[in-house]
């Protein structure tokens, strides 16, 4: 056994495969080392893509909800102007009628008079009334 022992040293002594054992050593720890790191940059890689895959969500999250909020946004603004729009015209509609009264009004009122009546009408109208000048 002392034998074997002692062979196996003296050919790991010779010069070019003392070399050769030094080179795989090197070569293994470098193997070692720079796997390592690359399971380091797996593992940061992953919880990068891991990162952005939660702030796209997010991104999409939010644009769904602002999307929402524009919709009701809409749908109030048209309840709004469909309800103002009726207003407008029930008012309107309110203009018309007293306008008419008070057209009624002053005709009576005015019935032996059109000069007047016509004066009258037209400021209650709002149209100017130029009246012919007597000769």
């Amino acid at each position: 056994m002392n034998a074997w022992i002692a062979s196996v040293k003296d050919f790991l002594l010779k010069p070019h495969v003392f070399f050769l054992v030094v080179l795989a050593g090197v070569s293994i720890v470098a193997y070692v080392i720079t796997n390592k790191q690359r399971d380091d940059m797996l593992e940061m890689l992953n919880r990068q893509r891991q990162i952005q895959d939660e702030t796209t969500k997010r991104i999409v999250d939010v644009y769904e909800e602002e999307r929402r909020r524009h919709e009701e946004n809409l749908k109030r603004l048209e309840a709004a102007l469909a309800d103002v729009q009726k207003k407008y015209d029930e008012q309107v509609k309110l203009l018309e009628q007293r306008k008419e009264k008070q057209v009624d009004k002053l005709v009576k009122q005015y019935d032996d008079d059109p000069v007047e009546m016509t004066k009258q009408v037209g400021a209650l109208i709002g149209l100017a009334v130029v009246l012919p000048e007597a000769k």
